[in-house]
């Protein structure tokens, strides 16, 4: 990750049935590319664990607008 990378500490509720946790999260927003097929925005989303206690992980999204912190509530939901 780059020095420069901006991350910004979120709380997250019901982490994995575990109640609220604090990340650190970066994102922004980039259009994915596909041979022969219509670009895609998407936003992207970096997670990371202040306490170290799992690796970073990213994520994506097909729905730019959609706010950061819920696209991670939706993957510890799933």
């Amino acid at each position: 990750m780059n020095e420069g990378t901006i991350w910004q500490q979120v709380s997250v509720p019901g982490w994995y049935g575990m109640g609220e946790r604090r990340i650190e999260i970066a994102t922004a927003t980039a259009v994915w590319h596909h041979s022969g097929l219509t670009a895609v925005p998407i936003r992207w989303v970096l997670i990371r664990d202040p306490e170290k206690r799992f690796d970073p992980q990213s994520l994506l999204c097909t729905d730019p607008a959609r706010d950061p912190t819920q696209i991670v509530t939706c993957l510890i939901l799933s």
